[in-house]
């Protein structure tokens, strides 16, 4: 009569170090890097096309308050494209982090990677 006991997967006797895979596991490797990249430039290059006719800094104040006057809408479109870029760069800077220590890299380079991609100030 067979037994109906579960049957576990054997586990490693000792500890993998942090290059290094356990035996029959695949690494996570996370969504493809192409994907945010792709639409953090979409959304950038977007926003710059927007926002082409913008007064330069030279520019007077009058004229500067006359184009804000006349083109608040593309001015709030700019804006938008702008934070809508931040999301797919905050995406990339955790996948590239996660990668980075997957292959077990412990020097400060992960986490400048990190802090590049999403740095905000502390207050």
């Amino acid at each position: 009569m067979p037994t109906t006991t579960p049957r576990t997967s054997p586990t490693p006797a000792t500890r993998t170090a942090p290059g290094e895979r356990a035996p029959g596991r695949r690494p996570q490797g996370g969504p493809p890097l192409l994907a945010p990249v792709l639409a953090f430039a979409v959304l950038t290059v977007g926003y710059v096309v927007v926002n082409s006719s913008t007064p330069h800094p030279d520019a007077s104040g009058k004229e500067v308050l006359t184009y804000a006057r006349d083109n608040g809408s593309t001015i709030e479109l700019g804006s938008l494209l702008l934070f809508a870029a931040a999301t797919p760069l905050a995406l990339l800077a955790a996948v590239l982090y996660r990668r980075l220590r997957a292959l077990g890299i412990t020097a400060p380079g992960s986490a400048i990677t990190l802090v590049g991609g999403c740095w905000r100030p502390r207050r």
